[in-house]
């Protein structure tokens, strides 16, 4: 799981999919990104080994607690993050905490 996005809120500080610094860490039954260096926009996306699309199929956001999919659509709407703050998400449960 990685976080990207197109103002450098990442903790590599720069748009890098799959950047060490970038990857949410497992605690529990949730993963945890790590905190954002700066104000930002947020994109998010699941890369793998077996990947068959491109990574924008593969994104997604955090609207209201929810953890809602691009697929094949049109961009999301963006979801402003500040520095700081981290992301929990719980795939069981389809939920998400920006905090």
């Amino acid at each position: 799981m990685n976080i990207d996005d197109a103002d450098n809120a990442t903790a590599a500080d720069e748009w890098s999919a799959g950047a060490a610094a970038s990857r949410f860490t497992a605690v529990g039954n949730t993963l945890v990104s790590p905190a954002f260096v700066n104000d930002a926009q947020l994109r998010m996306f699941a890369a793998s080994s077996i990947q068959t699309s491109d990574w924008w199929t593969r994104e997604f956001m955090v609207f209201d607690g929810q953890i809602v999919y691009r697929g094949t659509g049109g961009d999301q709407a963006r979801v402003s993050v500040d520095a700081g703050q981290q992301i929990t998400l719980d795939f069981n449960a389809g939920t998400g905490v920006i905090q």
